[in-house]
């Protein structure tokens, strides 16, 4: 058996024995033999934002934290991470710690909490969760990413505190992507389906003006819809 390779292939908190044992924990499903790193603190930004962008919808990941207090920590999350608030994912999940020693807790199943991410609420935790129950995770970084905290035991891991302390402050992050989320090419984005006809439009325009031809239209300033605030309100709506 052989370790994964890392892309590129430079980590400041994996050892090579790590390796080893994560990649043992992982289910078969998710084994790849290349872990691409998609996000490091140290150059892509402290930055909860930055972050965020990151991990969103790419696929299975492990996390990986290093506090003030030099533990070395994290989980493996097997669904793809997305805003959501509330809970999700499935049993395939784990914690584990790197440092001071090495130790997985998997799923219990005793409850579904194995993931959550979310930010800009009021009334619920902002940040990257794995098990327990909201304010007392397993696992959690906040999204000030500064501080996060590990509240064991975590039902959902059968985990003590991850941390040496309960409260830990972030002194480095890492993401790698285990494996990348299978997606239908036939799909086509809205977004860049709307930007193309739109951009056919603008040629088509351009070339008609080149030709004598005005297009008074492009000057008309369009009427506002009825159902643009209802649309508007329902898609703010949909993302909390």
């Amino acid at each position: 058996m052989t370790k994964p390779r890392l892309n590129p292939n430079r980590s400041r908190l994996l050892k090579p024995e790590d390796l080893f044992v994560i990649d043992l924990s992982i289910p078969s499903f998710h084994i790849n033999t290349v872990w691409n790193q998609i996000y490091d603190s140290s150059s892509s930004g402290e930055n909860w934002t930055v972050f965020a962008n990151c991990i969103e919808d790419q696929g299975s990941t492990i996390i990986i934290v290093k506090d003030k207090d030099d533990n070395v920590f994290g989980g493996f999350a097997s669904n793809e991470w997305d805003h959501k608030p509330k809970f999700y994912g499935d049993n395939r999940s784990f914690l584990f710690t790197l440092r001071p020693e090495i130790n997985i807790y998997k799923a219990t199943d005793i409850n579904d909490h194995y993931q959550y991410f979310n930010d800009q609420q009021q009334s619920l935790p902002n940040g990257l969760g794995m098990g327990g129950q909201f304010d007392y995770f397993g696992f959690f970084i906040s999204s000030d990413f500064i501080h996060g905290h590990s509240k064991g035991v975590s039902t959902t891991y059968n985990n003590p505190n991850l941390s040496s302390k309960q409260e830990f402050e972030l002194e480095a992050v890492e993401a790698w992507l285990v494996k990348e989320k299978e997606r239908d090419d036939r799909l086509i984005d809205d977004r860049k389906k709307k930007q193309g006809s739109v951009m056919s439009r603008m040629e088509d325009m351009t070339f008609l003006e080149m030709s004598g031809i005005k297009m008074y239209s492009k000057d008309i300033k369009a009427q506002p819809n009825a159902d643009d605030d209802y649309w508007k309100e329902s898609e703010f709506e949909s993302n909390y």
